[in-house]
């Protein structure tokens, strides 16, 4: 795709934004195909969308240089090249155990536009959160055997007796 206003984009933010919004933990979902714009109409303004009913508008390419230029769209829904968009998901609260939820709901939804070549980037307290645990419960399992070993090895040292090391290290477990 050449810009997150393709329409092939569009039609794949549409459905994920969709699939997101229906998740059980989920309250709000923004991005580019349910922000809306302000446009001049012959009687002031009207709030267009650049998916609107399910299908991409067909003056796609004014309304994208129209959310280009707009400063409440420019480098936070879009960057300001159009290449990056943002889906932002509002979880329904703030409860300990609703964002690993979240965050794996997400990523599951997220696996058929990665499948159709679509990246994606999770990034926020949750996410953060989430994973920042999840690499730090790995690295620490990964480390409580070398933290035995050294721990056996000083208890040796300064005991001299490999009896007394091994219950000191089995009471102690």
């Amino acid at each position: 795709c050449e810009s997150v206003f393709d329409k092939t984009s569009l039609k794949m933010a549409d459905r994920l934004t969709q699939e997101l919004r229906a998740l059980p933990l989920v309250r709000n979902v923004e991005g580019p195909t349910t922000a809306a714009l302000l446009v001049p109409a012959s009687d002031g303004f009207a709030r267009r969308r650049v998916v609107e009913n399910g299908e991409v508008v067909s003056d796609t390419a004014a309304l994208s240089q129209r959310a280009l230029e707009d400063r409440l769209w420019r480098n936070t829904l879009v960057s300001s090249d159009g290449l990056v968009g943002v889906i932002v998901v509002q979880p329904i609260d703030n409860h300990y155990n609703t964002d690993p939820a979240i965050v794996d709901a997400i990523s599951e939804t997220l696996k058929q536009a990665e499948a159709q070549g679509f990246t994606f980037y999770m990034v926020g307290q949750a996410p953060s959160t989430v994973f920042g645990g999840r690499s730090l419960a790995q690295s620490t399992g990964q480390l409580i055997p070398v933290f035995v070993l050294l721990i056996g090895l000083v208890l040796l040292a300064s005991m001299r007796s490999w009896q007394q090391t091994t219950v000191t290290l089995v009471g102690t477990g």
